[in-house]
């Protein structure tokens, strides 16, 4: 509508103008040869502006001639680019309903409509449902295609692995993830693909080298980038122990305590090791060393096997306790240690002392069983002892090795948890809070009857992932080839 009065206002325009040229006086007087040709000038006039305007319209016609084709090429992708964008809408919605076979097609649409260069996002659908019609060798492939563009060679990678983890053939993965990470180096989130792939095939040397460039280029916090070198030194110190390579492997607990001081495993690890070697002086000063920083009842029970033989006196094995306790006076657990070493020395008192000291923390289901067999050591009613107990069945649980992420408990610390695939995550930690009683049967069985104990203990013990059998998986894998 208003393109039309537009137009019906400029042609009055040139109406008026031309009517108002042609009423001008005056004569123009064309001579040459044996000619002469005379003409009003307004007439002139209108005649140039005539000819300039059709002019004008003749050469926008042309130039509407040759761009048509254009145009039309335009408006085709056009259409096809907004059919290709509503595949892609159905190959997600069909993927999201567990429709893998309309997912594969839709996507498979969606790369036929769209230019070569919006076809990542295809690609990736249509190798996802692949994955998810059990089409390994598809899936792979192209994935695969997806490595030549820096802006998608990460999900390319991460399907992969993906794909990986039924096959366990990281061996290729990992090549792949090299030749990709030298082929964009400047592409931090393939470094971190690379790391993952060698973390899951135990590499650790590797990993470190990876974690290095890690590091440059900031994927991670400092702080976590502290923690993983500590365990990585703690992994490969470990597997230096195996076959015997003493020194390589004190050198490496000594590194990962240098890169976190307050490292728990490599601190216990090398405590343990010594212990092992006969080495106890050494041992108790690792423990020295980080129970200032990261106090464990696991390190406690190793300072009661170092405790000299005047120990055995009354009263000697309370002072050995003492040494370390002065080291962290404040700490929750360090008083709960002194409270049980008291108890189990019959120093009474005291161990009332430490447990009045211990409940100005967050008391814990340990808190209220030493409470327990202290009201019972003294004499205390039945009825105390029993509402004890049951606090402590609802009291938070104390300190376990636990998982960050998935909030698991282990008995051991492990560096890596599969399938997830998560590494160093697992920390001396107060896991979630859930009814029940710690392990701690040897306690409970001082007031309960044994099988009532070993009952109440085995409600918070949760099965951990047997770290073992990852290593022995690859152990098969080397000895089979790499076929398995």
């Amino acid at each position: 509508m208003l393109k039309a009065l537009g137009f019906i206002v400029k042609f009055l325009i040139l109406a008026g103008a031309i009517a108002y040229l042609v009423s001008l006086p005056g004569v123009v007087a064309i001579a040459t040869l044996d000619y002469q040709l005379d003409m009003p000038l307004g007439y002139l006039l209108a005649g140039v502006v005539g000819v300039v305007f059709f002019a004008l319209i003749f050469f926008q016609l042309l130039d509407g001639a040759v761009r048509f084709p254009r145009w039309v090429k335009h408006w085709r992708d056009r259409t096809k680019g907004k059919k290709g964008q509503q595949a892609i809408l159905r190959s997600l919605s069909a993927l999201a309903a567990g429709d893998a076979k309309i997912g594969y097609y839709q996507a498979w649409r969606a790369a036929s409509l769209l230019p070569p260069e919006q076809h990542n996002l295809p690609i990736l659908l249509q190798a996802q449902a692949a994955q998810m019609k059990g089409e390994t060798t598809t899936a792979n492939a192209l994935f695969t295609r997806l490595l030549d563009n820096p802006d998608t060679a990460f999900l390319g990678l991460r399907g992969l692995l993906r794909g990986a983890n039924d096959s366990m053939d990281y061996a290729r993965i990992r090549r792949i993830a090299e030749a990709t990470k030298h082929r964009f180096p400047k592409q931090p989130w393939l470094v971190k693909a690379s790391y993952d792939m060698k973390l899951r095939q135990l590499a650790w040397g590797d990993a470190l080298d990876d974690l290095k460039l890690l590091a440059k280029s900031r994927v991670y916090e400092p702080a976590q980038i502290q923690a993983d070198r500590a365990a990585l030194h703690t992994c490969m110190a470990q597997d230096a122990e195996m076959p015997g390579q003493n020194d390589a492997a004190i050198k490496h607990y000594k590194r990962a305590l240098k890169y976190d001081p307050s490292f728990l495993p490599a601190a216990l690890a090398l405590a343990r090791f010594y212990r092992r070697q006969g080495q106890l002086g050494k041992m108790v000063a690792v423990i020295r060393h980080i129970w200032p920083l990261a106090p464990c009842t696991l390190l406690a029970d190793l300072w009661g096997e170092a405790a000299p033989a005047k120990s055995r006196k009354i009263g000697a094995r309370l002072q050995w306790f003492e040494q370390l306790h002065n080291l962290n006076e404040t700490s929750y657990e360090s008083l709960l240690m002194m409270a049980r070493i008291a108890l189990d020395e019959g120093f009474n008192g005291q161990a009332k002392t430490y447990l009045a000291r211990a409940e100005k923390h967050e008391k814990t289901a340990l808190f209220y069983q030493l409470s327990a067999l202290l009201l019972k050591k003294t004499n205390g009613s039945e009825e105390d002892t029993e509402r004890l107990l049951l606090e402590a069945s609802r009291a938070q649980n104390d300190k376990t090795w636990t998982c960050q992420q998935t909030h698991h408990t282990f008995e051991n610390w492990q560096p890596l948890i599969m399938p997830e695939g998560l590494f160093n995550t697992i920390r001396w930690a107060t896991p979630p809070s859930r009814a029940g009683l710690q392990n701690s049967t040897g306690l409970l069985q001082e007031f309960t009857r044994p099988d009532q104990a070993s009952g109440m203990a085995a409600q918070l013990q949760k099965p951990a992932h047997d770290f073992a059998s990852v290593r022995s998986v690859y152990a098969r894998r080397d000895a089979a080839g790499g076929k398995e």
